[in-house]
């Protein structure tokens, strides 16, 4: 090769790769895009006043005026006892819930459903039909923001407007964005798997108005707060409290699924030699009866039409229930429904499970109740403990000659749910508890019809 050629093609070379280097020196790096600024907070007035002793879902009634992708919510200084927020539809229709029950004053709470330019919303809060302390404040609507105007308060379930007040949230901070990815909010013996819950309260906080009632320390050492009962000695009544349905899901449902977390301590006593010798647990019931000459029923070995009742007991291992194997305490369903003869069962059916619960350790109970046709005995209780199928109905009607099925409902109360969730902790029977001592709740989930959780 001409050696003149050859340095010719070397300085080419050269200078190519310089050109390239010379280029990426000289690229400028992508900008970063920037952080939109934050939208303006929709501040409400502060509280001039607490209303102790409600009930009702009660908030705020808002606008928004372009697309938002979710709203955050501050609890009034005021307020406390609350249980559930509710994101609805300008008509009322619930479309996010959240659980809120430890959360205090101050707090902060997310929807990530997105609203719609021009379209009216509630914001509200409630305890399951408890009573909580509600703070309120007095404005003067309407009340704007950038994006967000505040039209009207809200205090009942069903939207009665105020243009004086507003009450548990004090101010409403709307979103652009909420992450892609957001997890489900965790609550406690929710599994990822299971739908988010129609009501939960992890610290039972709404049943301790009864006396007897408590949100204390973990007693096996965890970090969270629970609900402990406590029972005097010689005294039947734990706690008798409700979640009213139509509060904490909107509606009466056909189909209610609970799950709730229970701990008997070591020294925890059942009675021995007795029947069942233990306490009774929540379930549902509805003790309406039949206005006016036959109101209430469902309980106490009364049950007149229009009434039922649904509920599970504990008892003792040498009693007639217990058909588990090595459980410390036998877990059993109690039902008045139209299908037992009070003649040969004074106090509803006693169904055993095939499965109880060990002193010393939490464990997590699921009870479904499956309204039936109305004037057809084709109702449905199930029952699980850790999971594990303990409890059918259907089964049982197969193997009891005497049993076909329950029938809650008759014919003339073919409109009526299920109305509440009775948080039921009674020593008895009529026996009372041997000493004092205490049990412990944590975690109630409450689902409802086609929402309940595969199991």
């Amino acid at each position: 090769m001409n050696p003149l050629k050859a340095i010719l093609e070397c300085l080419e070379w050269l200078l190519r790769g310089q050109d390239r280097d010379n280029r990426t020196d000289t690229e400028p790096e992508p900008e970063e895009p920037e952080e939109p600024e934050p939208l303006e907070a929709l501040d409400l007035e502060s509280d001039d006043q607490q209303q102790a002793g409600q009930s009702h879902h009660s908030g705020v009634r808002i606008r928004a005026e372009q697309d938002l992708e979710g709203l955050e919510c501050r609890i009034s200084d005021q307020t406390s006892g609350l249980v559930m927020a509710y994101l609805k539809d300008g008509g009322g229709d619930i479309l996010e819930r959240r659980s809120i029950d430890t959360l205090e004053a101050g707090d902060t709470f997310t929807f990530t459903t997105p609203l719609e330019a021009g379209k009216g919303y509630q914001v509200v809060c409630a305890a399951g039909g408890a009573p909580y302390d509600r703070g309120r404040s007095h404005v003067e609507y309407p009340i704007k923001s950038e994006v967000l105007v505040a039209t009207a308060g809200i205090y009942t379930g069903g939207g009665t407007e105020t243009t004086r007040y507003c009450y548990n949230i004090d101010q409403i901070r709307p979103l652009r964005s909420v992450e892609e990815d957001q997890p489900q909010v965790a609550l406690g013996a929710v599994k990822p798997s299971d739908p988010m819950p129609d009501y939960h309260s992890a610290t039972g906080l709404e049943a301790t108005r009864g006396e007897n009632c408590y949100v204390v320390d973990d007693p096996a050492g965890g970090d969270e707060k629970v609900l402990e009962v406590f029972y005097p000695e010689e005294e039947i009544l734990g706690i008798n409290e409700r979640v009213y349905l139509e509060n904490a899901v909107g509606y009466e449902p056909k189909v209610v699924h609970g799950r709730y977390e229970i701990f008997f301590p070591e020294t925890f006593e059942i009675r021995q030699g007795y029947h069942h010798g233990g306490t009774k647990l929540p379930g549902v019931a509805d003790h309406r009866g039949d206005p006016p000459d036959n109101e209430g029923g469902g309980a106490g070995g009364v049950r007149n039409p229009g009434s039922y009742s649904d509920r599970k007991f504990a008892s003792s291992r040498d009693g007639l229930y217990n058909e588990t194997v090595g459980a410390d305490i036998p877990i059993n369903s109690q039902v008045y429904d139209a299908t037992y003869d009070p003649r040969k069962h004074p106090y509803g059916w006693h169904h055993c499970w095939s499965k109880g619960v060990n002193k010393g350790s939490w464990y997590t109970i699921d009870y479904r109740t499956v309204l039936n046709t109305p004037g057809e005995s084709d109702g449905r209780i199930l029952g699980w403990i850790n999971g594990e199928l303990a409890f059918d109905s259907d089964e049982l009607a197969k193997e009891d000659d005497e049993f076909d099925g329950y029938l809650f409902l008759e014919e003339k109360f073919a409109e009526r749910g299920i109305p509440y969730w009775r948080r039921h902790y009674h020593y008895g029977g009529e026996w009372g508890s041997p000493k004092d001592q205490s049990l412990y709740e944590r975690n109630l989930s409450i689902w409802v019809d086609d929402n309940v959780p595969e199991m």
